[in-house]
């Protein structure tokens, strides 16, 4: 699998060290469609300096490739898919989308409505990369963003509020064929409301840890 520039790239997450590729999207155009009355469906808390945005974006992308990082643009790999670009706000949060494996990918989920076909860009990119795609979702009633290499064996898994339980149990059904002997450490979070003559809700969290392998 190489680069434009013929550069061979590795891919995978399961163990620290120091980054070597990274994929960054450049924010552009997309970010013209956030206003004041649309921020909130953007997931946005108010609209954002898109000459400023751009420009912090631009510095870590500079602060990467200062420090030996191979940066990969995501657009250089979309054709088929690229009229999604301009539509996608969020786009540049690609840490969201997937988890790479040194045996391939782990497409997310989106569950936002305004992240919707976030995915479905990335998976072209990867794909033209040379990255197998392991696991991906195709009914629109599930959500699944993201999860956690802990280690070569062991993988975290949080049902939150992006995250349906018909999509958490689909992936982890997968994984244990995939990874023989993998170790999953699925987090389920319980959200307790209470409501007070001081304060509208309270909202406190607690959790439990479930532990499955093969």
């Amino acid at each position: 699998m190489t680069t434009p520039e013929d550069k061979k790239i590795t891919y995978g997450c399961e163990e620290f060290g120091r980054l070597t590729w990274v994929m960054l999207h450049r924010p552009g155009e997309e970010l013209q469609m956030i206003n004041q009355e649309n921020c909130h469906q953007w997931l946005f808390d108010f609209v954002p300096d898109v000459n400023l945005f751009i420009e912090e974006h631009d510095r870590y992308r500079e602060l990467l490739v200062s420090q030996g990082v191979g940066v990969l643009e995501l657009g250089d790999y979309v054709r088929e898919k690229r009229v999604f670009i301009s539509q996608l706000p969020n786009l540049t949060y690609l840490h969201d989308t997937a988890v790479i494996t040194t045996k391939g990918a782990f497409l997310s989920a989106m569950a936002m409505q305004g992240r919707r076909n976030e995915e479905v860009v990335v998976q072209e990119a990867l794909t033209n990369l040379g990255v197998p795609i392991l696991i991906d979702f195709d009914n629109p009633e599930d959500a699944f963003e993201g999860c956690l290499l802990l280690s070569p064996e062991i993988l975290l898994v949080a049902e939150t509020e992006r995250h349906s339980q018909q999509a958490v149990h689909k992936f982890i059904k997968k994984v244990l064929t995939i990874f023989l002997g993998f170790v999953i450490l699925l987090v389920v979070f319980y959200l307790i409301k209470i409501k007070t003559s001081f304060f509208n809700i309270i909202v406190d969290y607690f959790f439990k840890v479930f532990a499955l392998s093969q």
